[in-house]
């Protein structure tokens, strides 16, 4: 008689690629001399991720940020992208905003959790051109997450 015992769990370590449609919300904040603002963005995302014991993702983007400022609208194109291991993310944005008579161009790393399909985090600007554009604080609460897949292998 023989005697065998067969290991049942099973590990995948697959990669997967996902392009997906992306929203996101942002109150922007920490300048008390300044006021609050609001912004919504929307864009897409390409996602390549392994779901197994240790989750890792990479995220990269392009979208659009509509901000609103004491009700003013500044909209400002961007792109991005972020690292993502066993839910904690780090990444960066690149944003170009305007009013259509001023402009500005703000650096903008994050740190936060997140996984290949959502974001939440805590978001540090940094003027790259035209301080004194009124329109974003220092600091920023950000929550995007996936609308959408549009493509998946």
């Amino acid at each position: 008689m023989d005697a065998y015992s067969q290991d049942t769990i099973r590990i995948s370590t697959e990669l997967i690629k996902e392009t997906a449609i992306y929203g996101g919300y942002s109150f922007n904040t920490g300048d008390t001399a300044n006021k609050k603002s609001h912004i919504i963005e929307i864009g897409i995302w390409k996602s390549k991720y392994v779901t197994h014991i240790e989750p890792a993702n990479f995220n990269y983007y392009i979208g659009t940020e509509f901000l609103i400022h004491d009700s003013q609208l500044a909209i400002g194109p961007k792109i991005g992208s972020y690292v993502g291991l066993w839910m904690f993310c780090l990444g960066t944005d690149l944003i170009y905003y305007t009013d259509f008579n001023e402009s500005a161009l703000r650096l903008v790393p994050y740190v936060g959790f997140g996984g290949h399909s959502f974001k939440l985090t805590f978001n540090f600007y940094a003027n790259l051109t035209n301080k004194e554009f009124i329109y974003t604080n220092p600091l920023s609460i950000n929550l995007a997450i996936q609308l959408k897949s549009l493509k998946r292998k």
